[in-house]
């Protein structure tokens, strides 16, 4: 689970990054809509998570029980990545 702390301490403002870009400035991503910087910010955010995700797994596989992959690695991700969308869009966090 240490590696999941660091993991959520270097990830975390990634999303939030990207949606206060987004917010700001509304050209950014070629359209002038706020909502569509918004999702587009988060499929970023989210495809940049995912290049993390994909090689921890993979290591994971390779060192701990498959039980353990299977069940508690992917419920921890889906709370990660859940966390990191959904309190920016709320303003529970900066």
């Amino acid at each position: 689970m240490l590696v999941f702390a660091i993991d959520f301490y270097r990830t975390q403002s990634i999303l939030v990054y990207f949606l206060n870009f987004s917010r700001d400035y509304y050209i950014v991503f070629g359209t002038r809509s706020r909502s569509a910087n918004i999702i587009i910010a988060l499929i970023l955010g989210v495809f940049l998570l995912l290049l993390w995700y994909i090689p921890l797994y993979i290591l994971l596989i390779i060192h701990y029980p498959l039980n353990y992959c299977l069940f508690v690695v992917p419920f921890f991700t889906i709370v990660h990545i859940t966390y990191l969308i959904v309190c920016p869009l709320l303003g529970l966090r900066s």
